[in-house]
């Protein structure tokens, strides 16, 4: 029950940003978003936060992400940063099976977090394109 609750917060982003308006999506300058990409051990994640302050965080690992360990990493992270549960996705990458390492996660979202610039968010064909002011993927 709690895997189905998970997929359906993903979905509701995918749908948020399915119903903006392509032409407004295009027209949407670097200073609207903020993001940043970064690693840490078998952990990568992806930051992005929008103009009214409102951040998500993508995350993917090389090890099962547990619902004790999803809930772990996320009291860490909203102890130190301002950001909703329901923002915070964790993945598992299907590729390994090694152990957790819950502080790999956490260190990737606070870098990625820490590390946010002004960047151009674009959905398109099912997929979500993010590039750095500086033009950087």
């Amino acid at each position: 029950m709690r895997k189905r609750s998970w997929k359906r917060l993903a979905g509701c982003i995918a749908i948020d940003l399915a119903l903006i308006d392509l032409a407004m999506m295009s027209a949407l300058s670097a200073a609207d978003y903020k993001a940043a990409i970064a690693s840490a051990g078998m952990a990568r994640a992806l930051a992005l936060q929008d103009s009214q302050g409102s951040k998500a965080v993508f995350t993917q690992a090389e090890f099962r992400i547990t619902q004790s360990l999803a809930d772990l990493v996320a009291v860490q992270i909203l102890k130190k940063y301002e950001i909703d549960r329901a923002g915070i996705l964790l993945r598992w990458s299907g590729i390994g099976d090694r152990p957790a390492q819950p502080e790999d996660l956490v260190s990737a979202i606070s870098q990625a977090i820490d590390a946010m610039v002004p960047a151009e968010v674009r959905y398109a064909n099912r997929g979500l394109s993010v590039a750095a002011a500086d033009g950087k993927k």
